[in-house]
C-alpha cells in the first residue's frame, strides 16, 4: 500500500469520505502519527531494511553527512591507489592526539571525527571518494499533487512536503495521473535525491510537464501496513472524528502488534488498557 491507498482505506472504514467530513491534511497528519507509532513498535523487525550505502566525491578533508542519516555504521575512504579503506572513528575529545603513537594515521588507516553534521578526515586529500554505510531515518508519509520537470527527471512536490533535505532519499513514490477525473497509477519509482528548499524529488517520471498525484510508499514492510490504518482510526477517534471507543480500537490494534512481536521472539512489556 502507498500513502494514497492507506488514506483511502482509513476514509472507507470511518466513512468520512469527503474533504468536508475530514480535511485531507488532517487525515494525513493522523496517518503519520499512526505510522510513527507502528514503526517505533515494529522497528526491531525491519531496521536492517533501513541500511543504505551512500557514495560521494568531496574536494576537501570535511564531508557533510546526509540529512536522512540516523545511525552511522561504517565509513570508507579511497586512498591514492583508489582502494576503499575502512576509517577508524575517533571521539571528538581525542582529536588533538591524531598523529601521535596512540592514534597513527595514514592513507591506508584513515581516521574520521564527527563534528556535528560534518565528518573530518585525517590525513586530508585534495579530492577523495567517501562511502558511508548507515541506517536512515524513517521518512514521513507524503501525499499531494506535484508537477514533473520539462525533462521528466524530477517532480516538484507541494508546499506541505518536508523542508529537510535528503529525508525522502531512496524512498519509493507512487505517481498517479488523472484520466477522465480518475487517478490511475503511472509508475512507482525510487527517489534519488530530495531538496527541501525547492521540494524537488529526483525521480524518473513517465511524462514531462505532467501533473501527478503522488504518494510515498512506507518503508514498513507491506504485511504490516494494515496496522497503520488501524492506529489511524484510534487517533481519529481520540479527535472525535470517528465515533468509536478509542480504548477498544487501541486494544485490538496493540494486541495484534504485540502478537507479531512475540512470534519473532521479542517481548513487549506494555499492557493493553484494562488488562
Amino acid at each position: 500500500m502507498d500513502t494514497c491507498e492507506i488514506m483511502t482505506a482509513v476514509r472507507n472504514l470511518c466513512r468520512l469520505h469527503s474533504e468536508g467530513d475530514l480535511p485531507e491534511r488532517e487525515l494525513l497528519r493522523n496517518v503519520n502519527l499512526s505510522y510513527s507509532m507502528v514503526c517505533a513498535l515494529l522497528y526491531p523487525l525491519f531496521k536492517e531494511d533501513l541500511i543504505y550505502t551512500h557514495n560521494e566525491t568531496v574536494a576537501s578533508g570535511d564531508f557533510a553527512i546526509p540529512k536522512d542519516l540516523l545511525l552511522l555504521i561504517n565509513v570508507y575512504r579511497k586512498n591514492s591507489d583508489l582502494a576503499y579503506k575502512l576509517c577508524n572513528r575517533l571521539e571528538m575529545e581525542n582529536k588533538g592526539l591524531i598523529g601521535t603513537v596512540s592514534y597513527p594515521s595514514d592513507e591506508d588507516h584513515p581516521i574520521y571525527v564527527q563534528l556535528g553534521s560534518q565528518l573530518s578526515f585525517t590525513p586530508t586529500l585534495s579530492t577523495t571518494d567517501i562511502k558511508l554505510e548507515y541506517r536512515k531515518r524513517i521518512p514521513p508519509l507524503v501525499f499531494g499533487i506535484g508537477t514533473s520537470a520539462a525533462d521528466g527527471t524530477y517532480i516538484t512536490l507541494d508546499n506541505y512536503a518536508p523542508v529537510r533535505d535528503d529525508v525522502l532519499n531512496y524512498s519509493w513514490i507512487a505517481l498517479y495521473k488523472l484520466t477522465a477525473g480518475v487517478p490511475l497509477l503511472s509508475t512507482v519509482a525510487k527517489i534519488g535525491d530530495y531538496v527541501g528548499a525547492t521540494k524537488r524529488a529526483t525521480v524518473t517520471c513517465p511524462d514531462n510537464n505532467q501533473a501527478y498525484h503522488y504518494a510515498l510508499v512506507p518503508v514498513l514492510p507491506d504485511e504490516w501496513h494494515h496496522f497503520v490504518v488501524e492506529m489511524a482510526l484510534v487517533y481519529l477517534a481520540l479527535a472525535d472524528y470517528y465515533k468509536k471507543d478509542p480504548k477498544v480500537l487501541k486494544n485490538a490494534a496493540m494486541e495484534a502488534i504485540i502478537f507479531v512481536l512475540k512470534t519473532q521472539g521479542i517481548e513487549y512489556s506494555a499492557k493493553v488498557e484494562g488488562k
